[in-house]
């Protein structure tokens, strides 16, 4: 963003990145040393930057602050240990090995891919994926919109608790008798309370 706005003197720290479910939702809030240069920016509306178009407005340090606000308070749902992200669009016939070779991460936590069935061996589109560290975290959200097969994949940071829900929900005959498999066979329960064979820490 520095770069784009080139000669004009950014303040130090002045550039704050907007963001929605723990990745950059495409907005942010830049301070200029100086008024005028702010005002010089503003004449670069509808400037490129990459491949897209740029829409450039004054704002005031409390629309950036009241900015930062938000986001602090959304962050705060999330517990600071946990790196999980949800998600949504995975092809149906996907299974743990394609996830894991979707993120390329080599610090996803052992059995921290887990699917979300409907149906025996019926999936819903639906993953959740644990990593080890925020940096590899943020990777992975990194990689929202992009393809798995022939769908896009949409990613969002989420946490524990939501996995544990949406996977018990998956299967709720395992709540009632955890120590039965509903679909058959030996249960393997992993610690969000879904069935099936998970990978290990090197599931090849």
């Amino acid at each position: 963003i520095c770069a784009f706005f080139g000669h004009l003197p950014v303040k130090e720290g002045g550039v704050f990145l907007c963001e929605k479910d723990g990745r950059p939702n495409g907005e942010a809030f830049v301070e200029f040393v100086e008024e005028g240069s702010a005002d010089q920016a503003v004449q670069m509306h509808r400037s490129t930057l990459g491949s897209r178009y740029v829409e450039i407005f004054k704002s005031s340090r409390l629309d950036m602050q009241q900015a930062k606000m938000i986001r602090d308070r959304r962050a705060g749902a999330f517990d600071s240990n946990e790196y999980f992200v949800k998600m949504r669009g995975i092809p149906f016939t996907a299974r743990e090995r394609e996830v894991y070779e979707f993120f390329t991460s080599k610090n996803i936590v052992p059995q921290g891919v887990s699917l979300v069935y409907d149906k025996p061996d019926q999936i819903t589109g639906t993953a959740f994926v644990e990593f080890g560290d925020p940096d590899e975290m943020h990777r992975g959200l990194a990689l929202n919109k992009e393809t798995m097969g022939h769908r896009y994949v949409e990613i969002f940071r989420t946490t524990r608790a939501e996995a544990m829900q949406m996977l018990g929900m998956a299967a709720p005959a395992a709540a009632i008798q955890p120590n039965v498999n509903p679909y058959g066979g030996v249960p393997q329960p992993n610690q969000y309370g879904a069935y099936g064979q998970m990978p290990q820490a090197d599931p090849w």
